[in-house]
């Protein structure tokens, strides 16, 4: 009895220090106000509004929010409790101009205010529609409203100064890439080719010009795509291909891209030669001259690309979106590693190039339809430049054919660059073109099909010395299951060993 009593606390303790990394989190932002008094019994605590409002963690990560509290001056019971959330995917504008913080929202939020009662607890609470603040922390205020451009105030009665503040929807203004995207002629609405010349003469233009402007302090790294508006059938996941994996990428599906911007760069990246899991091996990043999605800008640097209508398979009259989407980027050149922190529960690591994708926004996101394109004779094969052909009419066939192909990478152990064009897609002995058995087990040697799992000593080293480079990178489910088992594990391990 007295072994298992010794035990048992130790068991706990490995336990809770393998369950608490799961759910630690840091606020971006926090704002305390030195001369203010509030108890805190006065005031709907930040945990209580996520429990009471339905405040959620879900595959994209947690909703954003801003929790405030505010009081009346020279008074510690009267308070008002703010809380704002919205999805992460709420796209947001954020600037600081010496200590005032403007946030405005593409979708509108939900405000909800609790204020204290003279003789205890809370009011029922009042629900209000905000798209835009303003927070002055110099003044101690904050003002909501409910129109776009700061418009609009919503009236919340009383003379209130704000005590404390906390949000994750900014850290830095710094951190919020700024980037100006500028088409021509512009992808909105109903797109009219026609130019008039000089002399009067009518003819429809036969390029379309982009030019990004990189506007922020530090590099960026960007990516634009057209699609369909109205999709009827979607791309399913990989793991519903049967093993044929040409088949699945060359099958077309209405969410597919129909135009990709690609051209040859060097980027980060890792390319399974052997097998798609070993895209996930992120210890083997490394430096690659191959074709990209992703174009690397540096502060102040402007890409004017041109592209031939001839190359982007449009059709008169149906709707399409146009999108460029933006990463803050920390390397000397692009990274195709894109990694949530908020969803995983660790920091982006930079010894993995990984890009962290808490400092994003979409720069470019419009609607359009092209009034003329009967005339344009669509070519699936044509180059302009650095610009590099994207079929859309073969699903996702060309991206796959560019994510797995290269004309050299940097060996990671000598730093060699090794020159050497590698084609997987097209290599008729490559695992792409080989179709594979999902139907197998585990060996006694602990592979199931080409997949090994070798990182052993990774998962001792997370429970007697903090995060493993292994566990710490894995997908949360995965590693959420990998947890599990290794605790059930050691827990009856250590049972069997005190009998």
């Amino acid at each position: 009895m007295k072994r298992i009593l010794t035990v048992f606390p130790a068991v706990i303790c490995l336990i809770l220090s393998l369950c608490v990394p799961l759910c630690a989190s840091a606020d971006d932002f926090s704002y305390t106000h030195p001369g203010g008094a509030v108890k805190d019994y006065n005031y709907y605590t930040k945990g209580q509004f996520q429990h009471d409002y339905g405040y959620f963690d879900d595959s994209s990560g947690p909703n954003s929010y801003l929790y405030v509290t505010t009081y009346f001056p020279d008074s510690d019971y009267r308070t008002n409790t703010l809380y704002l959330q919205t999805p992460m995917d709420n796209e947001l504008l954020f600037e600081e101009d010496n200590g005032v913080y403007k946030v405005s929202f593409k979708s509108s939020c939900s405000l909800i205010r609790r204020q204290s009662e003279y003789g205890g607890g809370f009011d029922s609470g009042y629900k209000f529609s905000v798209v835009s603040f303003k927070f002055d922390s110099n003044n101690n205020t904050i003002v909501f409203y409910s129109g776009a451009n700061f418009s609009s105030e919503v009236w919340i009665p009383g003379d209130w100064k704000v005590f404390q503040v906390e949000t994750n929807f900014f850290s830095s203004p710094d951190l919020v890439p700024n980037v100006t995207v500028e088409f021509t002629p512009d992808l909105s609405g109903n797109v009219d080719r026609t130019v008039l010349s000089s002399s009067g003469s009518k003819s429809l233009l036969q390029e379309l010009n982009m030019k990004v402007t990189n506007n922020s302090s530090y590099a960026i790294q960007y990516r634009m795509w057209i699609e369909k508006k109205n999709q009827v059938t979607s791309r399913v996941k990989d793991a519903s291909i049967n093993g044929d994996y040409k088949t699945f990428f060359e099958s077309s599906y209405d969410d597919d891209p129909v135009f990709v911007y690609y051209s040859n760069s060097v980027v980060y990246d890792v390319i399974g030669e052997r097998s798609s899991q070993e895209d996930f091996n992120v210890q083997d990043v490394t430096k690659y001259n191959k074709a990209t999605d992703w174009h690397y800008l540096s502060a102040g640097q402007v890409d004017d690309v041109m592209f031939d209508f001839s190359m982007i398979n449009l059709t008169e009259n149906c709707t399409y979106v146009c999108m460029v989407d933006v990463y803050k980027c920390d390397y000397e050149c692009a990274s195709t590693l894109l990694y949530n922190p908020d969803s995983e529960g660790f920091p982006a690591a930079s010894e993995f190039k990984q890009v962290d994708m808490s400092y994003h926004v979409t720069a470019y996101l419009s609607t359009f339809v092209m009034l003329q394109y009967s005339d344009i004779k669509y070519d699936p094969n044509k180059t302009l430049g650095n610009i590099l052909p994207y079929d859309g009419s073969k699903g996702i066939s060309s991206a796959k054919q560019y994510e797995y192909s290269y004309d050299a990478k940097v060996d990671k152990n000598t730093g060699e660059t090794l020159i050497g064009h590698k084609d997987l897609y097209n290599d008729v002995n490559s695992w792409i073109n080989k179709k594979t058995d999902f139907s197998g087990s585990f060996g006694s040697s602990g592979t199931f099909g080409d997949f090994s799992v070798t990182s052993f000593s990774g998962m001792f080293s997370r429970v007697f010395g903090g995060v493993s480079m292994f566990m710490g990178y894995l997908p949360a489910s995965i590693m959420n299951i990998f947890i599990f088992g290794f605790s059930c594990v050691v827990v009856i391990a250590i049972i069997k060993a005190v009998r």
